[in-house]
């Protein structure tokens, strides 16, 4: 047992308990809807409560009065009496450490919200589907990991578990009552619940009766018959690792009484299995059991136990002869029920950074087998068919037979230097692989070793191929400067640091950044900047904060204190507030860690975040480039006393490939990246060419408000990303065009 732990995990009835809240904010109105489905009364001090709080207070006092009480002042340690826990979701420290020792010395149990080292108890994740309430917890150590397995094991439960948990609560009382033998009565709960969890549905009363009939009257005929449902789930395991199984098939390991898998599984899919595991494998010249073997075991086992399952690599339709089976336990009376899994013909490609599909390289593929009923047939298609065929072509089980599918590809007119790959997985979930031309796949995989089993992709897309952490190639023979891709060009107006991080974040090797406008950061004269915070910081006795929207603009903010010899000390009674991470990074580099860090990187959402979390008529230092906008600083003025300073402006220039790429934007130019509403401006200032044409480009940009400016220019194809961040956009450009 691990004697470290902390926290001892109790579920407490909280119907009775006074709960005090201490906090107005969106962090407090969180606490105060979750504490809601547990207790009646329910008390809340803040200077101020936002409006959501207050028309949620308004409307649960109408249901029942006093139950959610605010009371718009700072907190009092009376505010403890007859409280029975107490939550703190201040952002002062100062305060947060006066309720935890207040609630100590009462022995009130207390919770400080981000803050483990003065909290008494702490809020787990929690699941909760009617009568199910699961609690997760890694004792303060991270947050994003418990909600990271609230979410993995709310997958794992059926949709219909909490009607299944009500009826198994309503016939407790009736399966009492009439089983008095305990082990007899254990064994037919157990069942009940299995029986729930298979038809994935609460059983339906005249059904409990009638089972509590034939228990009560032969208990062992009844186990022996009343769960057999001559059911088989034809199921597809995958591609190898456990990670690739699909949802549905985890579900169906975990609770199968038998399975019957076949080869080329991961042994750790099979630890998952609650029941017996028999193998019925079969590999090129090793067959545990033949076709015809497979069969009648399945028959049988359907009169042993409740339901079969059948385990298939790949899946069990894609040249598993899944159908083959399904149609004869079908003529035999036995209901088959599929679930489908992630073919080889797509996740070995794949671990191997090969696309099935792509719009330079292959708009549609075709999986064929090597494997053929008619032993004098190399295919069950035409070889005409296959060697003329324009898309990916993916050949499962073809490496035994290499050297005569190459040789018929090339006799019936598929061209010889055409890009390949030999893929084996002889250690399942793992691969290794060779890229050659059709003529040479077949010695060249003799040269490299690979064994069976093993895909050959045919594509110009294998030009894509590369190692991966369980993929390697261990051989090639393609020239490595071919590539049959055309390139795509794409013109950034932004930053140098931008441009930069964008470009680094592009992993495509066919789409290119071209910086066709650069905006120099060039910092303003700052001399003034020491005694200008000084005078507002000695008028504020209550501290001021600093606002930034930029990561220029810390970094230039950092250099100026520097300059200055402003050190840490000056502030230690300033709140630092950030409109995202990367404009907070030369803070916490810096060893300053910033009070705020905004949720949304955009000014709205920034504006919106400092009115609510930073008391109410605290003077704002906005800092901001010269050319930004005051959209930000009307967003605050109405809460906050707002100074804005300039720390810095960009200058426009021109690179040495602009005119020449904008005066033919058609053939030269896929699409263009504005940095912020400033850029645009720029270019709009400066633009060469045929105007027409380059409106017609798909344009990307990080921010709203940078898309509402090309929007106004004449943008029309304007694409943003969901997050607001270089990465987020890299992968939208990559999604857009590959």
């Amino acid at each position: 047992m691990n004697k470290n732990l902390q926290y001892f995990p109790a579920y407490l009835n909280m119907k009775s308990m006074n709960v005090l809240i201490v906090g107005g904010g969106s962090v407090a109105l969180h606490k105060a809807k979750i504490m809601l489905s547990f207790c009646d009364s329910i008390k809340v001090v803040s200077r101020s409560f936002l409006c959501e709080f207050k028309a949620l207070a308004e409307a649960e006092n109408k249901i029942s009065p006093g139950r959610l009480l605010l009371i718009e002042r700072v907190f009092e340690p009376d505010d403890l009496i007859k409280a029975n826990l107490v939550i703190g979701a201040l952002d002062d420290r100062r305060i947060n450490e006066q309720i935890a020792q207040e609630a100590n010395q009462r022995n009130i149990l207390c919770n400080i919200v981000d803050q483990p080292d003065l909290c008494s108890f702490i809020f787990p994740a929690m699941i909760q589907d009617g009568l199910l309430n699961v609690a997760i917890s890694t004792s303060g150590a991270s947050p994003s990991a418990a909600q990271y397995l609230k979410h993995t094991f709310e997958n794992l439960i059926p949709e219909s578990f909490s009607e299944i948990l009500k009826f198994l609560k309503s016939s407790r009382s009736l399966v009492l009552k009439t089983i008095p033998d305990p082990k007899i009565r254990s064994k037919f709960f157990r069942f009940l619940f299995n029986e729930c969890l298979y038809q994935n549905q609460a059983i339906r009363s005249n059904q409990l009766g009638q089972w509590l009939d034939q228990c009560t009257s032969n208990p062992e005929d009844f186990f022996s018959q009343a769960s057999l449902h001559r059911e088989v789930v034809l199921a597809g395991a995958g591609c190898g690792s456990i990670n690739q199984l699909t949802l549905e098939v985890f579900k169906l390991i975990e609770t199968a009484p038998v399975i019957f898998y076949d080869d080329l599984l991961d042994p750790d899919i099979l630890k998952l299995a609650s029941g017996q595991c028999i193998y019925v494998g079969k590999r090129k010249n090793r067959h545990s059991k033949n076709q015809n073997e497979i069969n009648q075991q399945l028959l049988e086992a359907c009169t042993k136990y409740p339901w079969v399952l059948r385990l298939k690599g790949g899946d069990p339709f894609v040249f598993g002869r899944g159908m083959e089976e399904k149609l004869f336990l079908e003529k035999h009376g036995i209901k088959v029920r599929i679930a489908p899994g992630i073919t080889s013909a797509i996740a070995i490609p794949q671990r191997m950074n090969i696309p099935v599909t792509d719009r330079n390289t292959g708009r549609s593929f075709m999986v064929i087998s090597a494997s053929s009923q008619n032993p004098d047939e190399l295919f069950s298609e035409s070889p005409s068919l296959l060697a003329h065929y324009q898309g990916t072509l993916i050949i499962l089980m073809g490496l035994t037979k290499i050297k005569e599918i190459t040789n018929a590809l090339i006799q019936a007119g598929k061209n010889p230097d055409c890009i390949c790959a030999a893929i084996s997985s002889p250690g399942i979930s793992s691969s290794l692989g060779v890229s050659s031309s059709l003529k040479n796949l077949a010695e060249d995989v003799k040269k490299a070793g690979l064994k069976p089993p093993g895909i050959l992709v045919i594509s110009p897309a294998v030009t894509y191929m590369k190692d991966s952490i369980n993929s390697k190639i261990v051989y090639s023979s393609l020239d490595s400067k071919k590539t049959p891709v055309s390139k795509i060009c794409i013109g950034v107006i932004s930053t140098p640091g931008f441009y930069q991080k964008l470009k680094a974040d592009i992993h495509s090797p066919h789409i290119t950044p071209v910086e066709l406008l650069s905006g120099k950061v060039n910092p303003l004269n700052l001399s003034s900047l020491k005694q200008k915070l000084t005078k507002i910081s000695s008028e504020s006795p209550d501290g001021i904060c600093l606002a930034f929207l930029s990561e220029n603009g810390s970094r230039i903010f950092l250099e100026q204190l520097k300059k200055e010899k402003m050190d840490f000390r000056f502030l230690s009674s300033c709140r630092i507030a950030c409109i995202g991470p990367a404009s907070a990074k030369p803070f916490e580099e810096a060893g300053i860690y910033p009070d705020l860090i905004a949720a949304r990187s955009t000014t709205i959402d920034f504006a919106n975040e400092i009115n609510e979390k930073i008391s109410k008529n605290m003077p704002v230092i906005s800092f901001r480039c010269k050319q930004a906008g005051d959209q930000f600083e009307k967003d605050i003025q109405s809460f906050h006393p707002v100074i804005r300073v300039n720390l810095y402006e960009l200058d426009w220039s021109q690179t040495d490939c602009t005119d020449s790429i904008l005066s033919d934007p058609s053939d030269l130019l896929n699409s263009l990246v504005f940095g912020s509403p400033e850029s645009v401006k720029a270019f709009m200032q400066i633009k060469s060419g045929e105007i027409s044409e380059i409106m017609k480009l798909p344009v990307f940009c990080l921010s709203k408000m940078t898309g509402n400016a090309l929007s106004a220019a004449g943008f029309t194809k304007i694409i943003q990303p969901s997050e607001i961040s270089c990465q987020s956009l890299a992968e939208k450009i990559s999604e857009f065009f590959c």
